[in-house]
């Protein structure tokens, strides 16, 4: 993977709405040449990057400091803009503050080249490329790229609040991985299953008293693997791993409790305690296999949004009118606006792993389920939005000799305006739409359909005139969707697409299940359109 940068300008930092966490600007230039991060020089030519990808935000392309996610990204023609998402840990307060102080300015993208040539001088030219990551940095090398707005305001201020070297901070607990003191046993489980709530005090986070910044905790680096190889030492009978899990899960796990204030956090809560580590890897998992949810606007589930996420629906929205002079009335029509909810569902799968296979399995056979429940879940999340977006699209009529332009052409003329909400555009099609893709020519359409296909992953991935075609295997066969991103929103867990849950490591039990949240709301119902081609 490449990864690019770009010059930090001057940031302005812009009120924006309430709980708004966002940072905006250029991703990546287009036919610019620059450096990347092993000196060579590379030139990202135009469409070689999915705007519809939605990849991990991090600090510095170190994949233990993810700060968000890229919830928004457009194709302007001359460059890719990105607006990111920022999650409300300590990495992310960090990095709003510093954005907004003109000293991370730089975004730096992630890519994996698919296609790509070298010209005489040697200059790489990417024409496709997987994008699993974007960057913000305090020093890039192409000029024509900036981060351009910060929005970071809350309730009851207009920066998040930040502890600082003047914090009270705990001398038993270092930045870096010691030998943890022993802690206490945890109480035996409750026999059945139904899940508890455990209030959790406001814990002060360690600050280094050097860097005057807070650390991240007692082994708060400890990645997927790593926590693998643990969970399986300590069912082995290494008292010492056993004492690692519990004191990874105790201190840091208290942390993320204060910091996200959503996820149920208990002594047994692994995903809590190691998120900051292996985070980018799940959220890469999972948004490589639910592009339709990717695409959508995004929002957070907060305490109280259980068990249904309420959310307005525009039935008649206000109308702006010219005043005809001064003092002279003003417009002012009906308006409507009407509360809708959603159920919000959980996902999960688990399984009581078998003595002989933890004892004679591989180490890694832990890791591999847990990737493998991702795999799983982004599918299973993804249906859940098809259904959803299906059913509040109009079906629009088309024929079984229409083809693809034809098509899109139909729906586009079948949107209706006074629905639709200013904004880019996606059009999501089914597998055999997709494969069909590959056929098309550039003298079967227009001429401002400079279609280009990206085959480097599954689904397959597509930018034709600027609007984004996303190949999602979830929807029916025949099927094309289109409408605005913002006409839904998907709702889930901040900064995190599922959870991981090992009940009882401390005991040397090991059931292990994975789970996550999530709630799909239609805020512009009229604002989608669809169809099935028939067969004949």
């Amino acid at each position: 993977m490449i990864t690019a940068t770009f010059d930090p300008p001057s940031v302005t930092a812009a009120a924006g709405p309430a709980e708004s966490r966002t940072i905006t600007g250029v991703a990546v230039p287009y036919g610019v040449a620059g450096t990347v991060s092993d000196g060579s020089v590379v030139v990202f030519e135009r469409g070689s990057i999915d705007p519809a990808a939605r990849p991990v935000a991090l600090r510095d392309h170190d994949p233990t400091r993810p700060i968000g996610r890229v919830i928004d990204a457009a194709d302007t023609g001359p460059t890719v803009t990105a607006t990111v998402r920022v999650s409300r840990t300590r990495d992310g307060d960090d990095a709003l503050v510093l954005a907004a102080d003109d000293v991370l300015g730089a975004f730096s993208v992630g890519i994996e080249p698919s296609d790509f040539y070298h010209d005489p001088d040697g200059t790489l030219h990417v024409t496709a490329g997987q994008w699993h990551e974007l960057s913000l940095l305090t020093i890039g090398a192409y000029p024509t790229a900036r981060v351009a707005t910060v929005h970071a305001t809350h309730p009851g201020g207009s920066m998040p609040d930040l502890l600082t070297a003047d914090t009270p901070t705990d001398p038993d607990v270092p930045d870096t991985p010691t030998e943890p003191t022993e802690p206490t046993e945890p109480t035996e489980p409750d026999d059945d299953d139904t899940p508890t709530v455990q209030t959790v005090a406001p814990v002060t986070v360690p600050v280094t008293a050097a860097a005057g910044r807070a650390g991240p905790g007692r082994y708060a680096t400890v990645g997927l693997r790593q926590l693998s190889g643990m969970i399986m030492a300590a069912r082995g009978g290494d008292d010492r791993a056993r004492q690692m899990v519990h004191a990874v899960v105790a201190q840091t796990g208290r942390i993320e409790a204060q910091l996200a204030n959503v996820t149920l956090v208990g002594t047994d809560n692994v995903g809590a305690a190691h998120r900051p580590a292996y985070q980018a890897e799940l959220v890469d998992i999972v948004s490589q296999g639910s592009p339709l949810v990717d695409v959508l606007r995004q929002g957070d589930l907060e305490r109280g949004d259980y068990p249904n996420k309420t959310f307005n629906s525009w039935v008649k929205r206000p109308q702006v009118a010219l005043q005809a002079g001064e003092k002279d009335p003003i417009n002012s029509t009906a308006v409507q606006i009407l509360p809708a909810s959603v159920p919000v569902n959980t996902w999960a799968t688990g399984n009581d792993l078998s003595q002989q296979l933890l004892d004679f399995g591989s180490p890694s056979f832990v890791e591999d389920y847990i990737r493998a429940a991702g795999v799983d879940y982004a599918e299973t999340i993804e249906t859940y939005a098809a259904t959803m977006l299906l059913g509040a699209a109009t079906d629009v009529t088309t024929l079984a000799g229409d083809t693809f332009i034809q098509i899109v052409g139909k729906l586009m003329g079948a949107m209706d305006p006074t629905k639709v909400p200013a904004g880019s555009l996606f059009l999501a099609v089914s597998y055999d739409v997709g494969v069909g893709l590959i056929g098309v020519k550039q003298t079967d359409g227009p001429a401002f359909w400079d279609g280009s296909v990206s085959f480097g992953s599954v689904p397959t991935s597509t930018n034709m005139g600027g609007l984004s075609v996303i190949v999602s295997t979830n929807l029916p066969a025949r099927t094309y969707l289109l409408g605005p991103r913002n006409a839904a929103t998907w709702y889930d867990l901040p900064g995190t697409p599922f959870n991981l849950r090992a009940v009882n490591v401390g005991h040397l039990g090991l059931d292990v299940a994975v789970y996550g949240y999530g709630a799909c709301g239609v805020q512009y119902p009229g604002a989608l359109v669809k169809t099935t081609q028939p067969l004949v």
